[in-house]
């Protein structure tokens, strides 16, 4: 493979892979995600913080190591870009990735919130389980979108192989051939 072919493989590569480490690191850090310094988090027992860390770090681990899988099949011989679609969904996986790394290791995040009635474990819960449902789509989306940009030509068995004879354009060759 050419350094060229191997570099924009590897920058192809970057999104999902980040995408998935900004999980990963939300998942390691998730048992020292509680914290007493927000008065609102008293009211939640300790466990509930860092499972709703937990819950949010699931969807970028799935959707981060199955971009980088189908991405890394698609770019291993030979491949086409839709640039406009790789360059926006990237972008929108990076800043994802880049949320997750942030967010991490903050207590105060956004998903805490005490003034929707979610003070109570089993709100904070349902809370988090239907802001990550609703962003696991939304991501998802634009995931599935960022592998269809990267286009592998991979030869399958319908492709004709060098020396093979074209069995329908031999009949369509004799047809002609008997018109004329």
């Amino acid at each position: 493979m050419a350094a060229s072919k191997l570099l924009l493989r590897i920058i192809l590569l970057a999104p999902p892979v980040l995408l998935a480490l900004g999980g990963v690191y939300q998942l390691a850090r998730s048992p020292f995600e509680f914290s007493g310094r927000v008065p609102f988090l008293r009211v939640l027992p300790m466990w509930v913080i860092s499972v709703d860390a937990v819950i949010v770090s699931i969807p970028a681990i799935a959707l981060g190591a199955w971009a980088a899988r189908s991405v890394f099949l698609s770019t291993g011989y030979r491949f086409k870009l839709a640039l406009t679609t790789v360059l926006l969904s990237g972008a929108l996986m990076l800043f994802v990735a880049w949320t997750e790394f942030k967010l991490a290791g903050r207590s105060e995040r956004v998903f805490h919130y005490a003034g929707f009635g979610v003070g109570t474990p089993v709100g904070s819960l349902a809370f988090t389980i239907m802001g990550s449902l609703i962003g696991f789509g939304f991501i998802g989306g634009f995931v599935y979108i960022y592998c269809r940009g990267v286009e592998g030509e991979h030869k399958t068995r319908f492709d004709r192989q060098e020396g093979e004879t074209d069995a329908l354009g031999e009949i369509i060759a004799s047809m002609r051939s008997r018109d004329v």
